[in-house]
């Protein structure tokens, strides 16, 4: 009744179409999910939540939807490839803690356009030399920017954009690397963990200084705003011709190699082999961006609108 008395329901609408205008009027408001939003193996999968998104002219692959993270991240790998030149990348002293505790540094934070579904967001980025499984990480800062609900059980997430309901669907993550790389992100350090929660120690907050040349360098150290930055090392005189801060002239350059014998090869080669030493071959980086690539792994929705009946 409480249906009846807010909504406009014509005269001529079946039982089926009925079920539907209630369904709409008591979730306008709402953003959820039901049974028919589930994939296709239903409810028997531990899947994340990864979708593909773009970057102008960029298409993203593997973009991890993590709800437990603080920051949005990116692998440097992944900035390397994008084509976008309008960011510039910006000094961060922001450290990265993992829920084990271990921590990382952060080379920079930039700002994207990024596009998911129809509507483009400007996300701010913490770029990390790690390696990772997925290109970026969109976390809390941008779900709530989005009023964004997602569910890894749907394998789908949604949120409002201009009177529209946006259903953006999640894909399988793709074979990358080795199997290492699937549970784990890490850098050269031996010990790995996992950063599926990534919290900011500190407050995460813009830097205005920018330093991308050396006039910016120039200009930093006049305005004495060098914090962060480090200091120039004074080197003392250095009188003896050895260490730091010794500065010899072209004569005065010793050349180990005047004077001495150069081999000219064996006169008798041995036939037999000491050792065979294998190149092992470089590990390929992980290819999550498509140039000229398109996302259509989206859906769009009116949203139902309720007339109030006059009393």
């Amino acid at each position: 009744m409480k249906v009846l008395d807010q909504a406009y329901v014509d005269h001529d609408v079946t039982l089926g179409q009925f079920g539907s205008i209630v369904g709409n009027v008591t979730s306008c408001n709402n953003l959820s999910f039901s049974d028919e939003d589930l994939p296709a193996e239903g409810e028997n999968h531990n899947l994340a939540l990864n979708i593909s998104l773009l970057c102008r002219s960029d298409s993203l692959s593997n973009v991890l939807i993590d709800t437990s993270s603080a920051l949005n991240g990116m692998p440097k790998t992944t900035l390397t490839q994008l084509a976008y030149s309008g960011a510039q990348l910006r000094h961060s002293t922001v450290s990265v803690r993992a829920f084990d505790g271990t921590r990382r540094s952060v080379v920079g934070d930039i700002h994207f356009p990024i596009s998911v579904g129809p509507h483009e967001f400007i996300i701010t980025f913490q770029v990390m030399d790690i390696q990772a499984s997925y290109s970026c990480l969109l976390s809390k800062p941008w779900i709530h920017e989005a009023g964004a609900v997602t569910s890894t059980l749907h394998q789908k997430l949604k949120f409002v954009s201009r009177g529209k309901l946006i259903t953006v669907n999640g894909e399988s993550a793709l074979l990358v690397s080795h199997l290492s790389a699937f549970s784990y992100i890490g850098g050269s350090s031996a010990e790995r963990s996992s950063f599926q929660g990534l919290s900011a120690e500190g407050e995460v907050k813009e830097v205005e200084t920018c330093m991308a040349s050396l006039k910016d360098a120039q200009r930093v150290v006049r305005s004495g705003k060098a914090e962060g930055w480090g200091q120039l090392v004074q080197l003392p005189e250095n009188k003896r011709k050895e260490g730091l801060g010794f500065s010899a002239s072209r004569s005065e350059v010793f050349n180990p190699t005047g004077g001495t014998f150069h081999s000219a090869g064996f006169i008798n080669a041995p036939t037999e082999i000491s050792a065979i030493v294998e190149d092992r071959a470089e590990e390929m980086t992980p290819a999550f961006v498509t140039p000229g690539g398109s996302c259509c792994n989206w859906i769009t929705a009116d949203i139902p609108s309720v007339i109030p009946l006059s009393k």
